[in-house]
């Protein structure tokens, strides 16, 4: 069997309401950084109780293997520390180590081995590290990592990491954030991101300042006024009014917004890095709102 182990949407980035700075090039925009909620890669149900396994089955010797594989334990713990959605990571792993070949062809756990072992501990999915291979450092190594879920008949999904390096620091650094990585696959996780605010001239610069002070319908109507203009203004205008409303979730107003700048900005023949921009904030938000669904979806469940 197994044995337990013992264990030894936005949000500002800074305190207050965000971190202004200069841009470079004496462009004349504010660089707004924040975090934003991405959804999981793989939508599963919150609330449950996790174990990560060991299956002490690798290419390597066993003192590298079990090292490793606490290193990778320690990442996803450390990454789910911050996610609600589940309970805290307990460690399990096999009673014996099964030294492998290269080419070892993984065997995953039966269904109702996953089931028993749901059970015993009380867990409804099972982080599996199925294999790994440090090899030589001209070789690099390979973790195989599959999920398994209580009543299911099969896996539910599975990862392979793959790191360039076999030196002895790189491979700590990597399976680190590998397990980083995987607690991110499995929840919602906060992803750093930046936006702008233009104010290159007094109209624009008056609605930004409205907006520093917190008057945001005068600044959007100030803004507003300024999307009318057949200029490269209007452009940068509705960049900044599609920040306000995606800072209030009003993520079909900042398309629409967006898509109304871009449609004059072809009209015109503008050329201006702005528009450039426009095109990438058009994207963040369509991303965004794809994401919202299946946010919407993996934090009710």
């Amino acid at each position: 069997m197994y044995m337990i182990v013992p264990n030894s949407v936005f949000r500002w980035l800074t305190a207050g309401i965000a971190c202004w700075i200069m841009s470079s090039c004496g462009v004349a925009y504010k660089t707004l950084r924040m975090e934003v909620l991405e959804p999981a890669g793989i939508s599963i149900y919150g609330g449950g109780k996790i174990a990560f396994l060991n299956r002490k089955t690798s290419a390597s010797p066993p003192r590298h293997h079990d090292y490793f594989s606490e290193i990778f334990y320690s990442g996803i713990e450390a990454g789910i520390a911050d996610k609600a959605k589940f309970d805290s990571l307990i460690l399990l792993e096999e009673d014996s180590f099964h030294h492998v070949e290269k080419d070892y062809i993984i065997k995953p756990l039966q269904a109702e081995v996953v089931n028993k072992v749901c059970i015993h501990y009380d867990v409804d999915y099972i982080i599996s590290l199925e294999y790994s291979c440090l090899m030589s450092p001209n070789s690099g190594s390979e973790w195989i990592v599959y999920l398994y879920a209580y009543g299911m008949q099969d896996f539910i999904d599975s990862v392979v990491y793959r790191c360039d390096s076999a030196a002895i620091v790189d491979v700590e650094k990597n399976v680190w954030s590998y397990g980083i990585l995987y607690a991110n696959h499995i929840a919602p996780h906060w992803v750093g991101t930046k936006r702008r605010l233009y104010f290159s001239d007094k109209d624009l610069k008056a609605g930004y300042t409205l907006f520093r002070k917190g008057d945001l319908e005068q600044a959007e109507k100030r803004w507003l006024t300024m999307t009318q203009f057949p200029s490269v203004q209007a452009v940068k205008a509705a960049i900044n009014l599609a920040w306000l409303y995606e800072s209030s979730e009003e993520l079909e107003k900042a398309e629409a917004i967006l898509l109304q700048a871009q449609k004059l900005a072809q009209q015109r023949n503008i050329g201006d890095q702005s528009v450039n921009y426009l095109e990438e904030y058009l994207a963040i938000i369509r991303k965004r709102m794809r994401d919202n669904k299946l946010l919407i979806n993996q934090l009710n469940t």
